[in-house]
């Protein structure tokens, strides 16, 4: 009987009012998204510093519209080998722009992207569900595998992991990163 039983929903305020009336309500200047930094060294994606306080601002609006949130996490592989073979200077020269410049084009208007150091970056998705994630880091796998560097021969491929919030999940933002 129990997995027939349907559990009491707790009523939101939406329940009672528009998402506007909500949100003017609720509206709280600390929570809302900043002016825009970016990474100091290439000025391509978001600072760092950014990327809990816009996860929270998201979080906030997907729960008022019962919306999912995705939050992904791309390492890229073997960078080691990389700045061993070819140097630092010429990996930050002809590798770490491109690579930026097309994670944030592919981000660009689906969220946010931003660089946590000099293989690690992050994106938030904000009304994605769990499918929609998957295809669109898929795709961005494969623009990334396909990249053609001047006078580099080695393809970078990336691994990326996926924390997919529903409007309800009970982690902090912290645990959230740690996930994706």
């Amino acid at each position: 009987w129990s997995l027939e039983t349907i559990p009491e929903r707790i009523p939101q305020l939406t329940d009672f009012f528009s998402i506007q009336q909500v949100e003017s309500i609720l509206h709280d200047p600390e929570q809302a998204l900043l002016p825009r930094e970016y990474d100091e060294k290439f000025h391509i994606l978001q600072s760092p510093g950014l990327f809990l306080r816009d996860l929270e601002h998201y979080r906030r609006k997907c729960t008022l519209r019962d919306i999912s949130i995705s939050v992904g996490f791309i390492d890229i592989d073997d960078f080691k080998a990389f700045n061993t073979d070819y140097g630092e200077t010429e990996v930050d020269r002809k590798i770490l722009p491109l690579l930026m410049r097309t994670i944030e084009a592919h981000v660009y208007a689906h969220g946010h992207a931003y660089r946590f150091g000099g293989d690690e970056y992050a994106i938030i998705i904000p009304n994605s569900s769990r499918e929609y994630s998957g295809n669109f880091i898929n795709v961005l796998k494969d623009k990334i595998a396909g990249l053609q560097y001047q006078s580099i021969k080695g393809k970078t491929s990336v691994s990326i992991g996926v924390c997919n919030i529903d409007s309800n999940c009970f982690l902090t933002n912290q645990e959230i990163q740690q996930r994706a």
